[in-house]
């Protein structure tokens, strides 16, 4: 069974720079990854995490609708929302890996 890890909830919340699509009006979106089998101090495995969040991210933002312009913005906005956040995590792994040591899913949210 996995577990939402409220440290993990609570970096997402701490590293929002700017207004969140959630802000105006639009479904919350989560990304969760399992980091149970990683070793955070390891360079691969940090890697190994880009990917994951990378994909996840894809999955939770989803296809834009190339017939819609809208549709296209939202998913671009997302995207660049999460991959901003991803940024900023992974700064923070990286000075502090033992601090992810015990989480069993990296979660950022909007």
């Amino acid at each position: 069974m996995k577990i939402i890890v409220t440290t993990a909830a609570a970096l997402a919340f701490a590293i929002s720079a700017v207004a969140s699509p959630a802000s105006a009006g639009v479904q919350p979106v989560i990304v969760s990854v399992d980091i149970s089998d990683l070793d955070l101090s390891d360079e691969a495995a940090v890697e190994k995490l880009e990917k994951r969040l990378a994909g996840q991210i894809r999955l939770a933002c989803g296809v834009p609708n190339t017939r819609s312009s809208r549709s296209m913005r939202a998913v671009r906005a997302c995207r660049a929302y999460f991959n901003e956040r991803v940024g900023v995590a992974l700064s923070e792994i990286a000075e502090r890996p033992e601090r992810y040591a015990d989480l069993e899913v990296l979660t950022l949210r909007t």
